[in-house]
Parts: C-alpha cells; sequence; structure tokens
C-alpha cells in the first residue's frame, strides 16, 4: 500500500492570523474565543506554548502564565481566511493524489502514490511543505510512515524538533512506537485498555511481545490479531 503522510498545519488559527499581522510573529500570540477572563485559547503559537497554553485553557490562566500573551480574538473574516487557506492546502494535496483521508480543515493522510515509491518520501515532503507555504503563506509539519498511526506520531516528532518533516522507516517502527501506551493505538477505550493492562501490556512494547495465541485467546480471533498488528506499526 505504500507509506502514509500526515500533513498538519502549525497553530492553523494562529499562523493565519499572523499573515495580517507579521509584527507579532516572534511574541507569544493565541486566537481567543473572547477577551473576558472565562473565553477560551482556540490555538496558540509555539511561542505561547512554552509557556505552557494549549487550546481550550481559560484566557484568565493564560494570561496569569503568560503575562505578555498577545491576543487575536475570533472573528468572522478570521473564519472566512482560515476556509480560504484550507482551500488552498487541499488543492495542493490534490495535485498530488485524491488517496487522501481528510481529518479537518488542517489536517489529513495521504497515500503515497506508487509513481513516487522509487522517489525519497522525505524529498517529496519537502516538497509538499514548500508548495503548501507558497500556497497558503503559513507553514506545516508532514509526518511518514507505514501507517497512519505511524505517520501522526511522526508529525508530533516533526512538531517537536521544529523540523518539520519526520520519517519513521518499517524498519524502525516497532522501536518507535515502544513507549506509546496503548491508549495511543486507534479504537482502544478504557475498557481494551483495562484489560490490556491486567496482561501487563500497557504499552506498544509489551504489547508486541504478547503471544498472538494469548491475544486471541483472550480478545477473539480478530481484535487480538488486530491488537498486534497495530502496536507493530500497522493499519
Amino acid at each position: 500500500a505504500g507509506m502514509c503522510m500526515h500533513i498538519d498545519m502549525d497553530c492553523f488559527f494562529v499562523s493565519v492570523a499572523l499573515r495580517e499581522q507579521p509584527e507579532l510573529a516572534s511574541k507569544p500570540v493565541a486566537v481567543v474565543s473572547g477577551l473576558d477572563s472565562t473565553s477560551e485559547v482556540c490555538s496558540a503559537n509555539y511561542v505561547a506554548r512554552a509557556f505552557g497554553l494549549h487550546a481550550n485553557m481559560f484566557l484568565r490562566e493564560a494570561r496569569r502564565r503568560c503575562p505578555s500573551l498577545e491576543t487575536i480574538p475570533t472573528s468572522a473574516a478570521l473564519f472566512e481566511s482560515c476556509t480560504n487557506t484550507a482551500r488552498h492546502l487541499y488543492r495542493v494535496v490534490l495535485h498530488l493524489t485524491e488517496a487522501l483521508h481528510p481529518l479537518s480543515c488542517d489536517e489529513l493522510y495521504l497515500r503515497v502514490p506508487p509513481a513516487y515509491a522509487v522517489a525519497s518520501h522525505l524529498d517529496l515532503a519537502h516538497t509538499l511543505r514548500r508548495a503548501v507555504l507558497a500556497a497558503t503563506g503559513c507553514p506545516c509539519s508532514v509526518g511518514i510512515g507505514q501507517s497512519s498511526l505511524v505517520a501522526r506520531y511522526a508529525t508530533g516528532l516533526a512538531k517537536a524538533a521544529h523540523c518539520g518533516v519526520h520519517c519513521i522507516s518499517p524498519a524502525e517502527t516497532a522501536a518507535a512506537l515502544a513507549s506509546l501506551p496503548v491508549t495511543a493505538l486507534s479504537g482502544i477505550g478504557a475498557v481494551t485498555a483495562s484489560r490490556l493492562t491486567a496482561l501487563d501490556a500497557a504499552t506498544c512494547e509489551q504489547l508486541q511481545a504478547l503471544p498472538l495465541a494469548r491475544l486471541q485467546s483472550e480478545f477473539g480471533k480478530v481484535l487480538g490479531e488486530q491488537l498486534l498488528v497495530m502496536a507493530r506499526g500497522g493499519e
């Protein structure tokens, strides 16, 4: 099936808003639902996140943590601008492939087309980043992996390192996922996680080590195999 890419716009609402106010780019900035104390942070840039700010935080707490915070209230104009930016993002990706799975206006998965199988996935990801930045004026991060789970995890590593692109090869996948809790796997809720913990399989590494027969006797033939496949980085 080839490799999967996960594209996620960086601090989307803030990035869109800062196109009109570039002088704020080096300062802590948040797009907020309003300006009273119980308003919430919708999106914060990386400078603000360094102070511990995150989405859904009350504005009073955000200002307590970061007194120098610059705030941009949401507005119809900003939402329209975000919508137009999202259209440009998808237009760029659709030039490459129609094999995409949208997650939101600023986040999506795509399968690398077979024609690119011999090309460097990193080169393709960097090309996509440049094209998205040129079309939208906003940066994005790209994760590459053998499944959507691995690709999304790779994007998180790219954002943490502020490098824009990260690739987890098939050979690196099991080790890369080792420390992840099993709750990070798709479709695993509290009940299944609790049953896995009872089997001493709270992390992907521990789950990878469980015999297939043991998992199938506990969860059934289909789900038992699916759990092991996901822990190893499969869909």
